[in-house]
Formats: C-alpha cells, structure tokens, sequence
C-alpha cells in the first residue's frame, strides 16, 4: 500500500476485528462467556483470553510482513484462530485435568497452560507463513 498510515490504519482495524471474531467464538465454542467471567473476576479465564491475543497478533504481524494482500492475511489469521481452537480441545482430551472445570474454579495454572498453547500455535502458524 503506497500510504503507510493508511495502511497502519487498516491494519489495525483488521486485527480489531479479528480479536472481536476470536473473542465472539472463544464464547461461543467454549462454556465461558468474557464478559460473565470478566464480572466474575476469573483470572484463569483472563490469562486464556490474553494468550488467544498474543496468539492472533503473532500471525497477524507474520501476515502483514509476508503476504501480499489483506485477504491472504485474513486467511491466514482464520486458520490459526482454526488452530488455536482444535489446540485447546486436543489438550482437553489429552490433559489430566478437566481444563473448562478447572478454568470455571479460576484455577490460574491452567489458564496459564493454554494461554501458552495459543501462544505456541500462533509462533508456529507465524513461522509458517512464506
């Protein structure tokens, strides 16, 4: 894009939105709901929520430095949100402990394990992306 501040501007809305997006499903696919656990206090919940952010804003800045258009970044964000998601249900299943059981009690430790977890997947999505 020839203008960088319009650019930066678009940029930034683009990621807005896919934190809202990502958000929006972490609600809908997982028990939790942000703004109930946001009232609630949770931190364990919160610690996840931060993870998925710094996740999405790993592949995001990967997308911006090496894709060629918005649509081929916004392909690339999907799929690691995509990623991210299977991740958390993959170590669900795989975990000893009940994670949305432990997360509903605001156990932090295991907030702390799967903000990680996303934090991982969005370094390997962002490494991926050439």
């Amino acid at each position: 894009m020839a203008n960088p501040y319009l650019a930066t501007v678009i940029w930034w809305a683009v990621f807005f939105a896919l934190v809202l997006v990502a958000l929006k499903v972490f609600d809908v696919v997982t028990p939790f709901k942000v703004r109930q656990e946001t009232r609630e206090k949770n931190p364990a919940v919160g610690a996840v929520q931060a993870g998925l952010l710094v996740g999405m804003a790993l592949i995001v800045y990967s997308a911006i430095v090496n894709s060629e258009t918005i649509l081929m970044a916004l392909l690339y964000a999907v799929l690691g949100l995509v990623l991210m998601l299977v991740s958390y249900y993959v170590y669900d299943l795989m975990s000893p402990e009940q994670v949305n059981k432990e997360l509903d009690e605001h156990n932090l430790l295991v907030g702390y394990k799967i903000a990680g977890l996303f934090v991982a997947i969005g370094l390997v999505v962002a490494a991926s992306i050439v």
